[in-house]
């Protein structure tokens, strides 16, 4: 099986983690998880993905 190399920057962690805080911390209580959307970016060379920066997606989940 061939592995994926992974490099990650700090601040792709500190923004996810950030987003998923600010989420939770807005929203009424509610027994499921919260769910957030995102982007990551980045680049990939063979099997080695390096991700630089992510950023939020604002949405809302409309019935019907």
């Amino acid at each position: 099986m061939a592995r994926i190399a992974l490099w990650r920057m700090q601040l792709v962690l500190i923004n996810i983690s950030d987003h998923h805080t600010r989420t939770k911390a807005n929203s009424p209580p509610s027994p499921g998880p919260t769910t957030v959307m995102g982007c990551v970016l980045g680049s990939q060379s063979g099997r080695t993905v390096d991700i630089s920066n992510s950023f939020e997606i604002k949405y809302s989940l409309v019935e019907g």
